[in-house]
């Protein structure tokens, strides 16, 4: 389990997380919302990097990082349309794109859509699970503990 505490810049490795996101209204001016934060990892370790495809529920595969502190899952298939997040205006649209994110036992799941990423900090990688339609390309990157 990765506990989360005040650490010093000299500890180890640092992830670095700027994120931009706009939001426009039919008619209205775009607006920016942003998160920038940094996390200090335990050691220097090397990220582990893989690309891969599963159209099975996969478990998630963090190689040779035991403890990850953070991952994080992108959907690698691109994007070639516009998609809706309301589950009533997705049907019938490519869902067969999607990346579903299972966490624990339940059939509950996160998407990913094409194009975008999902960061997780977790207690317990090892329930999380990985799945979609068909073939979908996907990357993990799993930061250590």
């Amino acid at each position: 389990m990765t506990e989360c505490q005040e650490c010093d810049e000299t500890d180890g490795a640092i992830l670095t997380v700027v994120e931009s996101r706009y939001h426009q209204r039919p008619g209205k001016e775009a607006t920016e919302h942003n998160t920038r934060f940094y996390v200090t990892l335990k050691g220097d370790e090397q990220p582990y990097y893989r690309e891969l495809e599963s159209e099975q529920r996969v478990r998630l595969d963090t190689g040779w990082i035991e403890s990850p502190s953070t991952v994080i899952i992108k959907n690698l298939k691109e994007q070639s349309h516009r998609f809706y997040l309301s589950p009533e205006k997705s049907k019938g649209m490519d869902e067969d794109n999607l990346l579903k994110v299972f966490i624990g036992a339940s059939e509950n799941y996160l998407i990913i859509i094409p194009g975008d990423s999902l960061r997780l900090c977790c207690s317990d990688f090892s329930q999380v699970e990985i799945a979609s339609e068909v073939r979908v390309p996907y990357s993990i990157t799993a930061y250590s503990g």
